[in-house]
């Protein structure tokens, strides 16, 4: 799929394939991802080998600017995340767009049943 979130080299090579299903397709990631993910930084480093706590910063960054904000930040976040299957269920998902209109969120709310 060509939407699909890329992870560039500010990231530790070894961390791309998780972090990218994570997003991608909401796979659960490892402990130490996780736990970044979630913002808990006790754990990361608790969770973390010599490498993944020397790219810490560039992990961070690269979440920060790039990730989508409803993937990271806390626990709850992460669990939805995994639950809707991330971004390629996003995709999925969309509303149908009848041919020669425009859809906006209101639309759903003008074509919904009102009582009579």
């Amino acid at each position: 799929m060509s939407d699909e979130i890329r992870v560039d080299e500010r990231v530790p090579e070894h961390l791309r394939g998780g972090l990218e299903r994570y997003i991608n397709h909401g796979i659960q990631p490892g402990h130490f991802l996780t736990a970044v993910l979630e913002n808990n930084l006790m754990e990361a480093m608790g969770r973390s080998d010599e490498t993944s706590r020397d790219g810490l910063f560039g992990l961070c960054g690269w979440l920060y600017n790039e990730a989508p904000c409803g993937c990271h930040g806390s626990p709850e976040k992460v669990r939805k995340w995994i639950k809707s299957k991330g971004l390629s269920a996003a995709n999925l998902q969309s509303p149908p767009v009848p041919s020669g209109s425009i859809y906006t969120p209101d639309s759903d709310a003008e074509n919904e049943a009102k009582p009579t």
